[in-house]
């Protein structure tokens, strides 16, 4: 009775075995199920992050694009309107696109350029006035020297002739400066028209002491 239970069990190892060997056979083909499973899913996120990458690519140069139309262009034409205002070039009318924040920073150009415009035109409009209002005064001490170099109310001695002569060069002198600020104002406002020449200083130094020689003559200079 004692050795029956013992022999019943090595009779049942046999079975035990092969159902052990059964478990691990199916838990062997459920792992690399398993495995094949992760495996396939591990390829399929490969190839979606390469579609991914290759889908990006396009939109990156696409944003670049965009990026570069909005932004950068209307960055060009603010600084091409600032440097037109630098040379003085008011007649173009300043127009930007862009962001909302770009387009009110041209609008604000726009103004600027209207108020310089103004007062360009305004200063212009001063200086004709004023010349012209040199000009009367100016003719007739022009007029006045010439009919003392006439000698038409009397008969002048050399310091009085030269006196006179000095005058009236003067006179001549300076319509010609006014003159010269007027067409100084005008090509003022276009820099590329301006052309600069190489001046005589021996002239020009004979030309200052001549028409500072009644106030070197007044201080016995």
């Amino acid at each position: 009775w004692g050795e029956a239970p013992w022999s019943l069990v090595l009779l049942s190892f046999p079975a035990i075995t092969a159902s052990a060997r059964e478990i691990l056979s199916e838990s062997s083909q459920l792992i690399g199920e398993r495995v094949t499973g992760i495996q396939e899913l591990a390829e399929r996120a490969r190839r979606l992050l390469l579609w991914q990458v290759l889908t990006l690519i396009p939109i990156a140069v696409l944003l670049t694009i965009l990026f570069t139309v909005l932004i950068i262009k209307p960055l060009r034409q603010i600084d091409q309107s600032i440097r037109r205002l630098g040379d003085g070039r008011f007649s173009q009318e300043i127009t930007v696109g862009g962001p909302t924040d770009l387009r009110e920073l041209g609008r604000r150009l726009e103004w600027m350029r209207q108020r310089l415009l103004a007062l360009e035109n305004q200063k212009v409009s001063f200086l004709r006035h004023v010349s012209h209002e040199l000009k009367t005064p100016l003719t007739t001490i022009r007029e006045g020297s010439e009919l003392l170099k006439e000698q038409v109310v009397g008969s002048l001695n050399e310091e009085q002739g030269e006196i006179v002569n000095v005058l009236k060069q003067q006179s001549l002198k300076l319509q010609k400066l006014i003159e010269d600020l007027l067409r100084f104002s005008t090509l003022e406002l276009d820099s590329q028209r301006l052309q600069r020449e190489p001046v005589a200083l021996e002239e020009l130094i004979r030309e200052v002491t001549a028409s500072h020689k009644l106030a070197a003559r007044s201080r016995s200079i």
